[in-house]
């Protein structure tokens, strides 16, 4: 027989189910606007690089950085 901690541990299982259940499902590589400079990705460039999150500028500016070892 369950006491009233496993009521409430029951109670907010089903308030938290309900919640999540609200929550929209992020689509692998579905990101089609850049994570830096919320411009569009280019669809060109979302065929060619499906799981990029960056423009190509902001892609560009990102490699230079990353190259320089900044």
């Amino acid at each position: 027989m369950g006491d009233s901690i496993d009521y409430g541990n029951a109670s907010a299982a089903c308030y938290l189910n309900a919640a999540l259940s609200k929550l929209p499902v992020l689509v692998p590589n579905a990101v089609s606007i850049c994570i830096d400079c919320d411009d569009a990705i280019d669809a060109c460039r979302k065929q060619a690089v499906p799981s990029t999150k960056h423009c190509s500028e902001c892609q560009q500016y990102f490699d230079k950085q990353h190259h320089e070892g900044k």
